[in-house]
């Protein structure tokens, strides 16, 4: 919950925020959600999401959308705002807050204090990574966090087959040791390499050494990207490791946010 009347103004230069409808301008949302949802494991790419929940009334509540473009005309930031229902007490929210910039956040914020004016508090629905108390640290501000079921990892070959992952020249490889009762393809010995753009795996022989030995379910709370490795070993789910090895698990499995904006 965060308190609009101590917002303060940014007024980045060159950028220009309009209300749109956004079933008439989906397809121009689209690559910008795409390059958005980059930054996160675990969300929809725009051809998967469920764009209806954005446009169509629901709820008995007014939503409006917004979309930031820089001096180029590129859009760089998205937002739903949405006004509480007729007579009720709760508050005004954004439930969608989208953006790839510093200053396309700065003014998209510019636009709930000046909507959100006549209200004390308005509710953003953001993910953990987002700046809250940079932007705005008060007693009045209340954060609440809402933590995301992940699902396992089904096929470890799959898994490996569609990360992408910034490219690299550096060299990672390691040999895991995954046991997985409930898929014999995933269980055993797997050598895992840091690929220049990705990762690859590979089942390794039944007498190779093991680096680390693990659970599916911790495997896949590493594919995912959260909890990162140095949180697992504190939980003791996973093994302490060598500086070496630790690096290892670094580059092929980097911690990354889950966010996830569409229902199960």
């Amino acid at each position: 919950n965060l308190p609009v009347r101590e917002l303060r103004r940014f007024n980045p230069t060159g950028w220009k925020v309009d209300e749109i409808d956004l079933e008439d301008n989906i397809e121009l949302v689209k690559p910008f959600y795409d390059a958005f949802a980059a930054n996160y494991r675990s969300s929809f790419t725009a051809a998967t999401r469920k764009w209806h929940d954005d446009y169509k009334a629901h709820d008995n509540r007014k939503s409006y959308v917004y979309i930031a473009r820089d001096e180029a005309g590129n859009i760089g930031g998205l937002m739903r705002f949405r006004y509480p229902a007729h007579g009720s007490a709760d508050l005004p929210s954004v439930t969608r807050l989208w953006t790839t910039s510093p200053t396309a956040l700065h003014a998209i914020l510019d636009v709930i204090r000046d909507i959100g004016v006549q209200h004390e508090t308005v509710q953003l629905l953001v993910p953990s990574d987002f700046p809250t108390l940079a932007i705005n640290c008060s007693h009045a501000t209340k954060i609440a966090l809402e933590p995301v079921y992940q699902g396992r990892i089904v096929s470890v070959s799959q898994w490996a087959s569609g990360i992408s992952l910034p490219a690299t020249t550096e060299d990672h490889r390691l040999t895991l040791h995954i046991h997985d009762t409930h898929a014999p393809w995933n269980d055993g010995k797997w050598n895992i390499m840091r690929a220049p753009n990705g990762v690859q795996a590979e089942k390794a022989d039944s007498a190779s050494s093991v680096d680390v030995e693990l659970d599916i379910t911790t495997f896949s709370q590493l594919a995912f990207g959260d909890p990162a490795r140095s949180m697992l070993q504190a939980a003791g789910k996973l093994p302490m490791a060598s500086d070496s090895v630790n690096a290892a698990i670094d580059a092929i499995f980097p911690p990354h946010t889950v966010y996830l904006w569409d229902g199960f």
